[in-house]
Order: C-alpha cells, then structure tokens, then sequence
C-alpha cells in the first residue's frame, strides 16, 4: 500500500513538472517503487548524499543563463599552456587513480586547473570516516579557496581517473604575466560567484518548504 501510494506520488509530481530524488533506497523497494511509477515518470535514485546534492547543484547549474564569456575557459587554458615550463610558474601534471593532489590542513597557495579527467574532494567527518563534498571535471579551478583566503587546503583532493593538471602560481604569473594572472582572477570569481548563487538557490528551497 505504501509503495503504491508513492508511485501516484512520483506520478503526480512527474506530471506537474517536479524531479524526484530519492537517497539510499533499497534495491528491492527501488524495483517496487519504479514498477508502481509511470513509464519514464521514475524517480532518480543515489547511493549517498552527497552524490544527490551534487546532481541537484549540476540541475540548477543546467537551468541558470549561460554565462557570456563562455569562451574565457578556452581561452585562459591556451595562455597557460604556453608558459608551460618545468621550472616555471606553470607545471603540467599528470597523476594516476588514486593520487592525493593534498590534503585538507596543509598550506599552499597554488591554484590547479584541472584539463582531463575526474577528481573529488572530501572532508573527515566527526565518526572518522570521510565524505565526498565536491567532484571536478576537465576545466574546473582546484585549490583556490586556499589561494584567496591565505588560508589551509580545506579538503582533501584525490584523483578518480587518469588526470590531466596544471600547477599555477599566481603570485609569479602576477609579477611575470599580470594580463594572464588577470584572467584567472576574473575566471575564480566567476566560478565562486555561481558556487555561491547555488547554495543560495538550494538554501531558498529548502527553507520555502
């Protein structure tokens, strides 16, 4: 009776336009709740939480105005490429699965940028055990909340494929290459500034309900 009643749940939010995400389901009840569902009306299921806060970020992400410089990252990636130099302000590095870029509580200020691959980050939660907060794709900005803040690495970075990075300091390209460094400026703003207006959009949701 229960799984029949959230199926016409499912249904009915389906058809009023309203995704559903259900966390840590069994998979027994999850076949009974898809087979109580309308065709293509299921429900997306995840494994863990932070995975779903992560598909409902990417979902507002999807439904937010294309940014106007959508052609900066390209362009930032070829100004950087070009000074790459083993002893320079510029490092490329490429790291197996299962590599920690660092840690969270150690120092540095080098930011990275990601080009191939897949990376996460996590934190230690109070039990001991560790949860994934962040996940990084090919173009994402690693490391630069320790950069501006002058703070600790806030989260532990580890590889989850064969990765692609480059190591930049800024603080040498600043002095070097101001245009460039210029560039990565405004390019971090840009990415703290939709990180922001995510969490306040999830956080406007949350507390509507």
């Amino acid at each position: 009776s229960a799984i029949q009643t959230l199926g016409r749940i499912v249904r009915d939010a389906h058809n009023a336009g309203v995704a559903l995400l259900f966390v840590q389901v069994d998979a027994e009840y999850r076949a009974q709740i898809i087979e109580a569902c309308a065709p293509n009306a299921g429900p997306h299921f995840e494994t863990e939480k932070d995975a779903a806060i992560e598909v409902l970020e990417q979902r507002v992400l999807d439904n937010m105005p294309k940014s106007k410089g959508s052609t900066a990252r390209p362009r930032l990636i070829k100004e950087l490429v070009e000074l790459i130099d083993d002893s320079g302000p510029v490092q490329r590095l490429e790291l197996p699965p299962g590599t920690i870029l660092f840690q969270a509580g150690t120092s540095g200020r080098e930011i990275y940028l990601l080009l191939k691959g897949q990376m996460r980050a996590e934190i230690q939660r109070s039990n001991g055990s560790q949860m994934r907060v962040a996940q990084f794709r090919g173009g994402a900005l690693i490391g630069e909340l320790a950069h501006y803040s002058n703070g600790d690495r806030t989260a532990d970075v580890i590889s989850e494929t064969d990765v692609e990075l480059l190591r930049v300091d800024v603080e040498s390209l600043e002095g070097d290459h101001p245009d460039i460094a210029s560039d990565i400026h405004q390019y971090a703003a840009g990415i703290l500034a939709r990180r922001l207006i995510i969490t306040t959009a999830l956080a406007n949701r949350m507390l509507s309900r």
